[in-house]
């Protein structure tokens, strides 16, 4: 062996990862040049008075990063194109500064820029926060939840995995039906339950799965702003529906009868942000005109479960027979917002689209 290497016994490396260094120096360094032969484990480890297995670790690791090659019958060789020279690129020559032609964003990205009121990256610190719609949080039962959180994360790890469930962990649809059954009158099983990353999400799927750009969706004036820009954002053409103190005033849907309305967004158990009601007439008039139109009535049910003294006021999903309804909640409220865990209803026919879409945006 006319190289030599140097090993330290007393050194805090490991055997095996000094000669792996050192084999790797004497490549990149020229003293074993690409193509050489190399000697093999059992004459190195008898020349450095090694084990064979320490020898035979270097060469595997050094085999696996692509610095030696192995031919059967032959030996041992250095790699002739090393993995240390493909990282290494060749600047192309420049006569000057060169201008990049102008990014290319699609329609839903210029509608982004374009919108002044969807955030930019943070929104600011302020003395005071005007945010609407936030909830006690020095009123949430943190101790109990540390405690029930530690308690289901230590006996069982399958939750730390990959979900199986396209639409949602199940017992938590279960759950959500049941509740959704008996507290508003929701007309629903387990598996037209869809988890979604809050009502934003929910809306945002809802839109990419019905809407083309200048699509029509009918929305509540004054209504919810978020809402709004999603829908402004995908290229939909907004009908803004007058709300007084019974809630959408239906009747003025028919003034858009030589539109396609595809969607209409409503908040019926607590208008935003008047707090009117939509009164039982109205929403029967409007699953009429869904029902005869053949649009999707989207149900925001904001803020449903709070009520001063009374019970929450039944959904609109749950006088529904004609699947006309899409319904939307959120834990936001009732736990709090960073949980960022809401849920959507659906007819049974959307069910395996929607799946799909919110398998894309997730994975």
């Amino acid at each position: 062996m006319d190289f030599a290497i140097t090993l330290d016994s007393n050194s805090p490396s490991p055997l095996h990862q000094q000669l792996y260094e050192e084999l790797r120096y004497c490549i990149l360094g020229g003293r074993l040049s690409p193509g050489r032969r190399i000697p093999s484990t059992r004459q190195l480890a008898k020349s450095l008075g090694i084990s064979r297995t320490t020898v035979t670790q270097t060469y595997d690791q050094l085999l696996s990063e692509g610095y030696i090659e192995t031919v059967v019958g032959s030996g041992t060789f250095v790699c002739t194109q090393l993995p240390d020279d493909l990282l290494r690129s060749t600047p192309i020559p420049s006569t000057g500064k060169i201008a990049r032609p102008p990014i290319k964003l699609s329609q839903y990205g210029d509608s982004l820029i374009k919108t002044e009121d969807v955030p930019r990256i943070a929104e600011p610190e302020m003395p005071i926060n005007f945010r609407y719609g936030r909830p006690a949080l020095d009123e949430f039962p943190l101790n109990l939840w540390r405690k029930l959180l530690s308690h289901y994360c230590c006996s069982d790890l399958q939750w730390l995995d990959y979900s199986r469930d396209i639409l949602g962990y199940k017992p938590l649809r279960e759950a959500i039906s049941r509740y959704l059954s008996r507290s508003r009158a929701v007309k629903c099983e387990a598996d037209q339950v869809l988890i979604v990353n809050g009502m934003q999400q929910a809306l945002d799927l809802i839109v990419r799965l019905f809407i083309e750009p200048n699509n029509v969706i009918g929305l509540e004036d004054p209504g919810y702003l978020s809402a709004r820009l999603i829908f402004q954002t995908q290229g939909a053409k907004l009908l803004p529906i007058a709300v007084d103190e019974s809630g959408l005033v239906v009747k003025d849907l028919a003034h858009y009868s030589n539109e396609q309305i595809r969607l209409v967004y409503v908040t019926p158990s607590h208008q935003f942000p008047t707090g009117a009601i939509l009164s039982l007439p109205r929403r029967l008039e409007l699953l009429t005109w869904a029902r005869q139109t053949g649009a999707f009535i989207i149900e925001d049910d904001y803020d449903s479960e709070y009520r001063y003294g009374d019970r929450p006021i039944p959904a609109l999903q749950g006088l529904d027979r004609s699947d006309s309804v899409l319904y939307i909640g959120t834990f936001s409220k009732v736990l709090f917002p960073s949980l960022r865990i809401g849920y959507l209803v659906l007819p049974k026919s959307l069910v395996s689209v929607f799946a799909r879409g919110k398998w894309l945006s997730d994975v």
